[in-house]
């Protein structure tokens, strides 16, 4: 009851004041430079509407509501007194001491409003939209108490419809996010025109973009993100003929059959050559199965020791062989047929075939397809004080002579006499022996030994002539 006595005399000061000068009854207005019940008003000029976003609108260097700003209210400068709001009614902006429904209250303190005769609350929950203390006293804790929550600029209290107030969507100083507007209660994208709503993004997307996959109307694509353009992914490409994506190398129409011949028998597969013939990237031709494309469709380099293959003219040939390897026949399929053997290169590496005795042969089989490549070979005679020793080097094979053979006694290219008076080089067969004409016994007064020959290198190379796979065979005895 005390709260009833309060408020009656806080009613009757405000009658005195509404009624002792000029002012704002109820609905009415307090223009700028009036006493306006204790509120003063100040004169403020309208600025360019057009600079303020609907429904708001310019005075002086602020946006502002007119239909419920109490500083501007129905026009820019006319304030409402004392405890009163500026509502909005059929009849336009107003000063009032409560919200005309379907507005509420929105900033105000828990009890905003002047008696309404009733001898009760001011403000009333009367189910027009006008707020009691409860109500207030929530929405200035959800507006705040400075007049920023979205007002304009507004003292508070002030009046906000709820159901289409961009900055008290729902509740009070509930403010829609930019290209949003409040409906209904609810804030919503409000696109403008050619422009789409994307839920997903919360955006607005021009035309020819996509908000989510699910708007991708070739199977298979996707949407990267909205706002993008649906797209293939790994690479692929779309076809209109499949309404799917396809691979790059497959075709969708004749126009992608590149290769002279190829037709696009089923979109989404390869171009297809007719006729049992295969594609020819290289030629841009179909080519019968047994030709060849490129020298990868003749070996993989290192087989048949062949080094690089060669296609010409659809035909698989030999480019270089393996080092002392020899394509000797000319034929592709056999590759580098003949090769060099594995005995020694060099006198400093020579192949070892021991120290001989009476009587023994050592034979050695060799090839050496190119002119001027040898063979090294070293062996030690041990019996030349023997009456039996016979040692003796020759060819037991030689096709066309092509092989020929020097007997050196170290690696400094010093050849052995020959019997002949000369020098042991180029030659097909070296021998030393006693002979029947030799007379006495070691001991005797006229006995003469053949001088001691020891170790010697034997090199066994190619006289001339073209490669070939011909072999040699060489024996070497004592």
């Amino acid at each position: 009851m005390r709260h009833r006595a309060i408020l009656a005399g806080l009613l009757a000061l405000v009658l005195a004041v509404v009624l002792g000068g000029p002012g704002c009854a109820t609905g009415g207005s307090v223009q700028s430079g009036d006493d306006g019940g204790g509120g003063d008003a100040t004169t403020t000029e309208a600025g360019d509407a057009g600079s303020c976003a609907a429904p708001k609108t310019m005075c002086g260097t602020s946006c502002t509501n007119l239909g419920n700003d109490p500083k501007n209210c129905g026009q820019c400068g006319a304030a409402c007194g004392m405890f009163q709001v500026c509502t909005e009614g059929d009849g336009g902006a107003a000063c009032a001491y409560s919200c005309s429904p379907p507005q509420t209250l929105c900033g105000g303190p828990s009890e905003a409003g002047a008696p309404d005769g009733s001898g009760d609350d001011a403000a009333t929950d009367d189910g027009g939209g006008s707020s009691d203390a409860a109500t207030s006293d929530a929405a200035a804790s959800d507006a705040g108490d400075d007049g920023s929550a979205g007002d304009g600029g507004a003292i508070q209290p002030y009046c906000a419809n709820l159901g289409n107030d961009n900055d008290n969507c729902g509740k009070c100083g509930n403010v829609c996010k930019p290209m949003h507007t409040c409906k209904n209660g609810q804030c919503g994208l409000d696109c403008s025109a050619g422009t789409t709503a994307c839920i997903a993004g919360d955006i607005c997307i021009p035309p020819g973009t996509c908000c989510d996959s699910a708007q991708c109307q070739i199977t298979g694509e996707i949407c990267p993100m909205p706002g993008g353009t649906c797209q293939c992914p790994g690479g692929e490409r779309p076809c209109n003929v499949t309404n799917s994506c396809i691979s790059v190398n497959d075709c969708c129409t004749q126009q992608d059959c590149t290769v002279a011949g190829s037709t696009c028998t089923t979109p989404g597969q390869a171009c297809q050559c007719g006729n049992g013939q295969k594609a020819c990237a290289a030629t841009n031709s179909c080519i019968p199965q047994s030709d060849c494309c490129t020298p990868v469709d003749c070996g993989a380099p290192g087989s048949n020791n062949v080094q690089t293959y060669t296609c010409m003219a659809g035909t698989c040939g030999i480019g270089m062989c393996n080092p002392g390897c020899y394509n000797d026949d000319g034929q592709y399929a056999n590759g580098c047929e003949c090769c060099d053997d594995s005995l020694g290169k060099s006198c400093g590496a020579p192949t070892g075939l021991g120290q001989l005795a009476i009587g023994q042969t050592i034979t050695k089989t060799g090839v050496l397809p190119a002119a001027g490549e040898s063979d090294w070979l070293q062996v030690t005679f041990s019996n030349e004080g023997n009456k039996g020793f016979h040692g003796k080097i020759a060819f037991a094979a030689n096709p066309n002579n092509e092989f020929a053979f020097d007997v050196d006694s170290s690696c400094n290219a010093t050849p052995l006499p020959c019997g002949d008076g000369g020098s042991c080089t180029s030659k097909t067969t070296w021998e030393v022996f006693y002979g029947a004409q030799a007379s006495g016994n070691p001991g005797d007064p006229n006995w003469q030994p053949i001088a001691p020959i020891g170790t010697v290198y034997i090199r066994v190379y190619r006289v001339s002539g073209s490669p070939t796979c011909d072999t040699y065979t060489l024996t070497v005895g004592e």
